[in-house]
């Protein structure tokens, strides 16, 4: 399923970008407004998603390292 990233209301400022998410995840009227991005896309089509993704997966390894991957984590606001 390709995805507007400004309509998704992912990308607040900038140019918008495609997203490729997974069609596992996403079914017929599910809702993606409230959903953290990076585990619904695919594949980043434009080098700010790219950049995005990879920082929000660095900043995932770095709190697994820190509280350990039992721990109880809060949802993050996207943007």
């Amino acid at each position: 399923m390709l995805c507007s990233t400004t309509e998704l209301g992912w990308e607040q400022d900038g140019d918008d970008e495609v997203a490729l998410l997974r069609p596992e995840r996403v079914t017929p009227g599910f809702s993606l407004d409230s959903v953290e991005w990076r585990d619904y896309v695919m594949r980043p089509s434009g080098w700010r998603l790219q950049r995005r993704l990879a920082w929000h997966e660095f900043k995932r390894s770095v709190e697994q390292s820190i509280l350990g991957p039992t721990e109880m984590r809060l949802p993050q606001p996207v943007g």
